[in-house]
């Protein structure tokens, strides 16, 4: 019936397929009339035989923003079955690294890839698409300035990588990339969410967007000018001042969430290898401030990660990222995925592949964390490359020398352990929570406390066995896992 699966129910009519012409004439009345024009002489760069993607699209659903909707006053929440994340994650771009790797492996004749070409005419339509057919401040994909930030950074990245392998662009997409650049610059710094309170990993995220921006518009480039200059220096003043209000001296999030301490975490580490490449007038405090801070971070992630090699979900997560150079993805059938995922219920099953992200693998972060401190305990991947290039070879001092210990390991879970049943037991009966835990039989016993968080592990490399017995206000509940090796406590207090 033309229409898709929908959510629940509910479906929208999505509206005819667009049927583009090279004119552009196909954008009449779709953009609004002021910028008709040159939304018109910007698709006129892209060339015969590209379709256009619906960046206005809740595919799930079937319901269409409009790209004439002024951006604050985009409508949200306001109708069953209606998800705006789903445009929202598609205009962040996080697929076009991948174009970029796609190329580089083309390029070095690697088998089972299209010419090269086809991989830097996808790059370059997408982008030149996406100007073209959404003006800066209308329609939904200028809503939230953190997307804006994620997009426009994605896109530097990817044209670096591009170009780090080899590809020329043509002048005229040269100038309409850092034409808007300038405009998604313009856009974070005023839409900035900013709070003397309540501010997170949204500001974080839109700082990080400004700085990258700043770098890319004031070094080597034709263009650049005092405005470049001031976003950076502004960017790098925000981000010193957010790494010491948004994690906590062991290096954890303050949101209490390990995804948002990965897409927190994620956004220093690449600013961080940035700023210590910025020339010695441009050096800030940010972020040789924070290096044990930072270097912690990474060891939050090191002491969470299970021996599956994904850490447990804890606080909100909404698969969060900055940038996916390589996602970690479990190959499904198409029947699996349905039986897996509620939302698929109805879904005609066929033959073909389902690529389903691990968001939980934050494997990655480690690797990119390796960039900045070159650590034999934390693994080395794509990330570590880019990480170490972006920084110039450049990297932090890590505080873990003449045995230092970390904060969190140097808190010895149970030492004061009858003083701490005796507080418990003062405490009324629903806001208790005692959990012994039995010496094991054979391997170490490592701890780690992250108090802040709230976050207490446990890990062993053998276990016979480990009881965790937590009194709640329902009744004593027990916990018996199996041999192998890691348990997070998450306490409420």
């Amino acid at each position: 019936d033309g229409l898709p699966g929908g959510v629940e129910g509910f479906r929208y009519e999505m509206g005819a397929v667009v049927q583009p012409d090279q004119e552009g004439n196909w954008l009449n009345e779709r953009i609004n009339r002021a910028n008709e024009a040159e939304a018109r002489r910007i698709w006129q760069l892209i060339g015969p035989g590209y379709q256009p993607i619906d960046w206005q699209l809740d595919f799930k659903s079937g319901y269409r923003w409009a790209e004439t909707c002024w951006y604050q006053d985009i409508p949200y929440g306001h109708l069953p079955g209606v998800d705006i994340k789903v445009p929202w994650e598609l205009a962040r771009m996080q697929h076009l690294p991948q174009l970029a790797w796609a190329y580089a492996l083309a390029s070095g004749g690697e088998p089972g890839f299209e010419p090269p070409e086809v991989y830097l005419h996808e790059f370059r339509c997408q982008v030149l698409d996406f100007i073209a057919t959404n003006p800066p401040r209308f329609g939904v994909n200028w809503a939230g300035a953190m997307d804006v930030a994620i997009r426009i950074v994605n896109w530097l990245i990817s044209y670096d990588l591009f170009c780090a392998y080899g590809a020329q662009f043509d002048e005229a997409f040269v100038q309409e990339l850092v034409r808007s650049a300038v405009q998604h610059g313009r856009h974070i710094l005023a839409n900035r969410d900013w709070h003397a309170a309540w501010r997170g990993n949204h500001y974080l995220a839109e700082m990080a967007g400004l700085f990258v921006v700043g770098v890319y518009l004031s070094e080597g480039n034709e263009k650049a000018n005092i405005t470049a200059e001031r976003w950076l220096n502004f960017a790098l003043r925000e981000l010193d001042r957010e790494v010491a209000l948004q994690f906590h001296e062991d290096g954890s999030n303050f949101e209490a969430s390990t995804c948002y301490h990965r897409l927190s975490a994620e956004l220093i580490v690449y600013t961080a290898a940035l700023a210590l490449n910025l020339p010695p007038d441009k050096q800030s405090r940010f972020p040789l401030n924070h290096c044990e801070r930072i270097e912690k971070m990474g060891e939050f992630t090191q002491h969470i990660t299970k021996p599956s090699g994904c850490v447990p979900q804890i606080g909100d997560n909404d698969s969060g990222r900055f940038l996916k150079l390589f996602p970690a993805y479990e190959r499904l059938s198409v029947e699996n995925a349905c039986a897996r995922y509620a939302n698929l219920d109805g879904y005609e099953s066929d033959d073909q592949e389902y690529w389903d992200e691990d968001v939980l693998d934050h494997g990655h972060l480690l690797a990119a964390m390796n960039g900045l401190f070159g650590r034999v305990d934390w693994p080395s991947g794509p990330e570590t490359t880019l990480v170490r290039g972006l920084a110039g070879g450049r990297h932090l001092s890590s505080y873990r020398r003449d045995g230092v210990r970390s904060a969190a390991e140097q808190v010895r879970i149970g030492a004061d352990w009858a003083e701490q049943r005796a507080r418990v037991r003062r405490l009324p009966f629903h806001h208790r929570q005692e959990i012994p835990v039995g010496p094991p039989t054979s391997g170490p016993l490592q701890t780690y406390a992250y108090r802040d968080f709230g976050l207490y592990v446990f890990r062993l490399e053998l276990i016979s066995q480990l009881t965790i017995r937590i009194a709640t206000s329902i009744g004593p509940a027990q916990f018996t896992p199996k041999r192998g090796g890691f348990v997070a406590i998450k306490s409420s207090t």
